[in-house]
């Protein structure tokens, strides 16, 4: 460059090809970083399309999980009823079953003046209600109150227990222990009883 600040040819040749060469640099970062953003559209917009799919499904899911507490709901009330029905049905067959059961004349004439008590015969009912939902058994007392006869649901077998005939509760509960603990499902409930 002279005095009067005018490029020389072979000055200005050598800014031409200088700034030719960055152009060119400058190119080929423009396609690097267009290729770039166009990858991280794609990318973007299949996160879009992820995000909106999991949407959709949560709004599925919500609507399943909805129904489904319905049925449940509906299916516990169905069974509460269910189970007061054989409840009740158990009650009334024992009943049947207790009647039709002979009593000795031994026992009418032992039998004493309070077992026909009303609250007696529901401390009994209330008793084998207990029995039968967590014990999977039933009992009847006879009518002197010297007897239990039990029917176990597991196996359908009567045990029958005579309360005069042992002479101390340990044995008595050994006893009943080891026919009955068996059939129970919940055998802490039935130990609790004796």
């Amino acid at each position: 460059m002279d005095q009067n600040g005018k490029l020389s040819f072979a000055e200005f040749n050598q800014k031409l090809l200088k700034y030719i060469s960055n152009s060119v640099h400058c190119d080929a970062q423009e396609k690097d970083i267009i290729s770039r953003f166009k990858k991280l559209v794609e990318q973007r917009d299949a996160c879009l399309a992820q995000l909106h799919k999991k949407k959709e499904l949560e709004l599925v899911y919500s609507e399943d999980i909805k129904g489904l507490q319905q049925q449940h709901a509906k299916a516990v009330e169905v069974l509460e009823g269910i189970e007061k029905k054989c409840n009740l049905l158990a009650l009334e067959q024992l009943s049947i079953d207790g009647a039709q059961l002979p009593l000795k004349e031994s026992t009418e004439q032992n039998k004493p003046q309070g077992s026909t008590d009303p609250s007696h015969q529901m401390n009994e009912m209330l008793l084998n209600r207990f029995l039968r939902k967590y014990c999977n058994l039933y009992v009847q007392f006879n009518a002197c109150g010297s007897g239990i006869r039990v029917l176990s649901l597991a196996d359908n077998q009567y045990y029958e227990f005579c309360l005069n005939d042992t002479t101390n509760v340990a044995e008595l509960r050994e006893h009943i222990w080891s026919n009955l603990a068996a059939s129970s499902g919940h055998l802490n409930s039935w130990e609790s009883l004796l």
